[in-house]
């Protein structure tokens, strides 16, 4: 269920306290948590993610490239506690404290950040976080990530590579494929670039395919393991499955359907491909099974 926001947008009618707040006047936290992320503590990252209202729905555009069917297959509001109408309007105050109040956000986030990293490295782990959980904010615009040399940043993005280049060197960024004409071209930008790119498969099991394969002319690995990006091998597409009823039954092309390679030929180079790119991006113990 998709919770309908009234486009309020300006700082008259919203104050600082009903968006830095939670309903029962505590601060409000801007870094949270997902069960996938928590599944890359077993490679000892620890992650937190902002969750900000995507697309429009907070009444401002935090999603500059999104099209219908990422909008309506979205995460941040289609799968997991995403569907529950209060972690909507939590995410809806967040993105409307980030582009009113924009200061003071950015200042209780670099406190925040702070403290992650601090707590990643008393239990001596990896401290990661994902800006853009739900949304496609230019944060290197925003944030000096290098005043958190500790933390490896990381996002998926819909923006093409020439608008996000001279990034700080611990922002790492998969580039999410779309049904957009010119999407496919986007992506093998970033991935004849060396970065990533991200796509979609219905199933599980053609995402399993896909790995076994090779899909495009690039190795896949499966990117469902961790949340943890910034570890996939460069220049290899992370290989997703559809989450949530309405991303299933996707018909815009945005979540695609895996095709087998015209050839043994491409089939066997493609296995090549991905097992070398899997092997060097995860322990054994996580491949198991």
């Amino acid at each position: 269920m998709t919770l309908q926001i009234r486009a309020i947008t300006d700082r008259a009618t919203i104050g600082l306290c009903d968006v830095a707040l939670t309903p029962k006047g505590n601060p409000r936290s801007i870094l949270g948590r997902s069960e996938k992320a928590a599944a890359g503590e077993a490679i000892g990252v620890l992650t937190a993610i902002v969750y900000l209202a995507p697309s429009t729905s907070s009444g401002f555009n935090l999603c500059p490239f999104a099209t219908e069917g990422c909008s309506l297959a979205c995460l941040g509001h289609s799968s997991g506690r995403m569907t529950q109408s209060h972690v909507q309007q939590c995410a809806v105050d967040k993105a409307r404290w980030l582009r009113l109040y924009q200061p003071h956000f950015l200042a209780q986030l670099d406190v925040e950040l702070a403290g992650h990293a601090l707590k990643a490295e008393r239990l001596g782990m990896r401290a990661a976080v994902r800006l853009n959980g739900s949304s496609d904010v230019l944060w290197e615009r925003l944030l000096d990530m290098r005043r958190h040399p500790s933390i490896q940043f990381y996002d998926y993005t819909k923006v093409p590579l020439e608008r996000r280049l001279g990034l700080p060197s611990n922002y790492h960024l998969t580039f999410s494929l779309s049904e957009a004409p010119e999407s496919m071209d986007r992506a093998l930008q970033y991935l004849e670039s060396g970065h990533n790119a991200a796509v979609v498969f219905r199933t599980p099991e053609q995402r399993d395919r896909a790995v076994e394969t090779g899909w495009e002319g690039f190795p896949v690995h499966n990117a469902d393991l961790t949340d943890c990006r910034f570890l996939d091998p460069a220049g290899s597409w992370a290989g997703l499955y559809a989450k949530g009823a309405i991303a299933r039954r996707d018909a815009s092309g945005f979540v695609r359907d895996y095709v087998e390679p015209r050839s043994a030929r491409d089939k066997v180079a493609g296995q090549a491909l991905a097992l070398d790119a899997v092997t060097r991006c995860y322990p054994d113990h996580m491949l198991a099974g």
